[in-house]
Parts: structure tokens; sequence; C-alpha cells
């Protein structure tokens, strides 16, 4: 009931920030927001589609708004350099598109995406496809291009020929490499997209009342970052899942690569004597402690584990912190984080 009340209140505040070109739309309304200013700041305009020739003014933020995903242009009608946001990006000078130059967008809007990417580990050119399409000869991407691959609740299949022909391969995770494939590198030309059917959330594990010297000091506590999706607020809210459930399943936190963090502030410094992770089992992460924010001397690395699905693992130390950060440093698929407890006193 609280995560029902706080979308309620968090969509009341977009609508009064929110100007022209229309009003912000609700939380789970499909859109897009562009800001003037990096860190969301200045001049703002929402839409709920796409928009081949923008207003002459520079963006530099975008949020984005019900699991939509967006493709921004530097020139009108969808020309020039482009660029594919899967989560809010507060400065596009990080981007291939860079700060003031958008003029153009494709906004997506199924919540199903495959991502195909010109160069290795998501790089250059992109393109976003939610629906089979049987020659991608025309395509902003082109025809045997494709070097690597992003989904988003789907699962794909890629042909080396055009209509669904020649060697083939299913993929259900992303492929940062498609050299590692039966398909190959710059050898896809057609392709299926298929959505997931993501099962209902298991009921959470009751969690026991903590120990006097065992509390978990994380929970409820404020969670901002870089490059996240899914319900960060979730990272705190002291709830777990049965170990092996699939990281698709929300409420949890996604994390769109390496440089992309969550960080959590604890109110003020405490002593911390383990730090509990529930995360994807095939990944690694690395959490950050520090007392201040700005120094981080201790760092404990989250190794991958035995096993699929969300797995728990428990890092013992003996320190000082404030704040807690969690980051992805080496992947199978996309980081998926359930959980991350801060235990002391």
């Amino acid at each position: 009931m609280s995560r029902l009340i706080t979308a309620l209140l968090a969509g009341l505040v977009l609508v009064g920030l929110i100007g022209l070109p229309c009003p912000a739309p609700a939380q789970e309304t499909p859109a897009v927001t562009l800001y003037e200013h990096a860190g969301f700041q200045g001049q703002q305009m929402t839409y709920t589609g796409n928009e081949r020739n923008l207003p002459n003014w520079g963006i530099s933020s975008i949020r984005l708004h019900g699991g939509a995903v967006v493709t921004v242009f530097q020139k009108k009608d969808y020309q020039g350099r482009v660029a594919t946001l899967i989560s809010d990006t507060d400065d596009m000078g990080y981007t291939r598109v860079g700060n003031d130059n958008i003029q153009s967008f494709m906004l997506f809007t199924s919540g199903h995406y495959l991502i195909l990417y010109e160069e290795a580990d998501f790089g250059g050119v992109s393109q976003v496809f939610e629906n089979d399409v049987s020659s991608l000869e025309g395509t902003h991407l082109g025809d045997d291009q494709a070097s690597s691959v992003r989904l988003i609740d789907c699962q794909a299949t890629l042909y080396q020929l055009v209509n669904y022909g020649g060697v083939s391969e299913t993929f259900s995770r992303d492929a940062p490499d498609l050299r590692l494939s039966h398909v190959g590198n710059d050898k896809v030309s057609s392709l299926k997209v298929l959505p997931n059917k993501v099962e209902p959330a298991a009921k959470p594990v009751e969690q026991p009342a903590p120990r006097p010297s065992d509390f978990n000091l994380a929970r409820g506590k404020p969670v901002w970052g870089r490059g996240l999706s899914g319900v960060p607020s979730a990272l705190t809210d002291g709830q777990t899942f049965p170990p092996g459930t699939d990281v698709r399943v929300q409420p949890s936190t996604q994390l769109q690569d390496e440089k992309s963090f969550a960080t959590i502030d604890l109110g003020e410094v405490k002593s911390v004597v383990r730090v509990k992770v529930q995360a994807d089992a095939d990944d690694e992460y690395l959490v950050f402690l520090s007392e201040d924010g700005t120094v981080w001397p201790i760092i404990l690395p989250v190794p991958k584990v035995p096993g699929h699905g969300f797995e728990t693992r428990v890092l013992s130390v003996e320190t000082k912190a404030r704040y807690v950060k969690i980051m992805g440093s080496k992947r199978f698929g996309t980081f998926s984080v359930a959980e991350v407890e801060v235990h002391g006193n």
C-alpha cells in the first residue's frame, strides 16, 4: 500500500513540474521528458510519441517514464548520430549524441525491446526493435551490421539471411559480442522478437526481527544513483525473494552498465559488520563504503555464485560508514539487484 501512495505522490509532483507542450503523464504512462540542462534542470518538455522536428533549444538530460525506451538523433527527421537510452540520463555529454544536439527522437513504449548495436559492448549506432523484421536492409542500423544485442523483457532470434533464413540463434540474455555466437558478427539480416511472459513475483520472504547488535541499517533509507531502472527504492525495502527467483520480477533494480551505480544514505555514520546483497547469481558486483560520500576506502567484491536467478551473498566487514554504493563489475546479462542490507549498529 505504501508503494502505491508513493507512486501517486510522485505522479502529482511530476504533473506540477512539467510544462509545455503537454502535461506530464501519470507514472505508468510511457513517455519521455527532455530537459534543457544536465541534472534534469531548466526548461522541460514531455512527449508520449515520436518527434521528428524538435524546437531549437538545447537538450542536456532526459527522463523516461513507464518503461519507455528512446532513440535520439542529432538531426531532424531521424538523421545523424544516434543514441538509444534505456534509463534516465542526467548528462547527455556522456552519450554519442552529446549535449545540445538532439533535434528528433523515436519513443518506444511496448515494454519489450530488442536493441542491436553496431559495435561490441553495446557501442556505436543502435536501433530498437519491438516486432519481427524480415529484412534489416533500409533500417537505420542496416543489414549485416550488428555486433552486440541487448534484450529488455523479451527473447530474440537473429538470422544470417533475410526472411528468417540461414544460420540462427535464439537469445534470452544480452550478448555483448556476437563473435561468440552461432550467428556471428556483422551477419544479422532478419530477426524475431518474442516478449517474455513474466510470472508474478513470488511472495517476499518474511524477515526475522533483527537482534539489537545486528540491525539492518539500510532498511527504508533513500536510494539514488545513475543508470538505474526498475524500482530503486526496493533495494532498501527489507524484503528479499526466494532463492532462484527470476531476476526480471519486480520490485527490483537494474543497472544499465558497469558505470551505473546505486547509493544508499544511512543517515549518519554507523558501525557496519556485514553487508548482504541479493542479486543475479551470474553477475559480479562491487560494494563501496564511505563516511563522507567522497572518499570510498572500503571496497567489497560480490562474486558470482552457483545457480540462476536472485541469490544472496554475505560480505563481512568491520568499519564505519554512512554511504553504501553498489556497482556491477562483470555480467552475463543485465545487472539486477533485489536487496542490499547493511548490518551493524
